[in-house]
């Protein structure tokens, strides 16, 4: 029963502090998915929830940290009774959580591993399943787990822990993902993922003479003969769905995505300028406009401002206000969040490919932009 035990213990621990660290790297994703369940639930029991919204990015920097923290305890055996109950009644949560945005189709992506393991709720709920039967192997043990060190020397060290992990997530925020797993990430064709990665083929089952044949499109018979009888798809099917779906630039004429791929482009993405008024001012808007100025006058290429369509009101008011004296296009606020986590934040790509991505407050020089080209 110890090496059981001891195995459920790295298990979990293990199961915390990987799913805690791959969020605390994308907070905004975590913060992006924390807003659908609060709207959810606004709808479903209480307009309350419409508080919680504009704190997402807050809770969602101390839900990872602690996500992370809790791993670290339990796989140091730190405090193992609190440690037990605190993990049991957060798998439990998260279990109802993923119960009910499966269920009842509320959330199609529970954000459980962040970007780097998308599962739908069902799958998570399934996973949460798994993760009660070994925690609850590991919550009857708790006694039987003391911890190593004294405690005053585990106290500073945890406390240090979460001071560090905390700190990271805000820094995170003011900055971009440590490791970016976005489908916009630095070296991407962008035009290459807007395509699935193979064409579909099938398996054709056919009848002649009362006798079944199988076919595939290569060898599929001119005979006319041959009796369809149903077909099946070969091959993987994930690889038939393009990793970026949605993506549409729209300006004054219509469609531009075509038009944004080609040449050097400068993308300045910019979901909320509400938000961007209170985050990126005086010096930090000067800088994005002085590379604008830079991009446009070199004539190295152009750039394009993204917004999204509920913010086109607004917009007009920002970009007058902050002299963004550049062409803006429409798109879909979901895809620009999924861009860059930054608002406002830089793309500069070169015939489709991602050769460089900025937050706002690591815009960059004039002098960096052409080292990249």
């Amino acid at each position: 029963m110890k090496i059981i035990t001891q195995i459920c213990r790295y298990l979990i621990g293990g199961l915390f502090i990987f799913s805690g660290a791959v969020k605390l790297n994308d907070p905004y994703g975590t913060a992006n998915m924390l807003e659908e369940y609060f709207e959810v639930f606004a709808t479903d029991f209480t307009s309350l929830f419409h508080l919680l919204v504009p704190y997402s990015i807050e809770f969602s920097v101390i839900i990872c940290a602690f996500e992370l923290l809790l791993g670290i305890a339990i796989l140091f055996q730190y405090e193992m009774k609190k440690s037990m109950w605190i993990a049991l009644l957060m798998t439990l949560f998260f279990t109802f959580l993923t119960f009910y945005s499966y269920y009842f189709d509320k959330v199609k992506e529970c954000g459980c591993f962040g970007t780097v393991l998308p599962m739908t709720p069902k799958e998570s709920f399934y996973k949460n399943i798994v993760t009660l039967l070994v925690l609850s192997v590991l919550f009857f043990q708790k006694n039987k787990l003391p911890s190593s060190l004294p405690k005053k020397i585990e106290h500073y060290i945890m406390a240090l822990l979460a001071i560090g992990l905390l700190y990271s997530g805000y820094y995170i925020t003011q900055h971009l993902q440590l490791i970016d797993n976005l489908n916009y990430k630095i070296g991407n064709n962008l035009p290459q993922l807007m395509q699935p990665e193979e064409k579909p083929s099938y398996k054709w089952i056919l009848s002649k003479d009362g006798k079944e044949y199988e076919f595939t499109d290569a060898n599929y018979p001119s005979d006319t003969n041959y009796k369809y009888l149903r077909h099946t798809l070969i091959g993987d099917s994930t690889k038939l769905v393009p990793k970026i779906v949605g993506l549409r630039i729209e300006g004054e004429d219509g469609d531009q995505t075509a038009e944004a791929m080609k040449g050097v482009k400068l993308w300045v993405v910019l979901p909320f300028p509400t938000k961007a008024q209170a985050s990126c001012t005086g010096d930090c808007m000067n800088k994005i406009n002085e590379l604008i100025h830079y991009v446009e006058k070199s004539k190295i290429g152009s750039t394009m401002v993204l917004t999204s369509h509920a913010s086109a009101t607004i917009f007009e008011e920002y970009r007058h206000k902050e002299q963004l004296a550049a062409p803006y296009y429409f798109v879909d606020e979901t895809i620009l969040k999924t861009m860059i986590r930054a608002n406002p934040g830089t793309i500069l790509l070169k015939d489709g490919v991602v050769k460089g991505k900025w937050h706002y407050n690591d815009t960059p020089t004039p002098n960096q932009i052409s080292q990249l080209l």
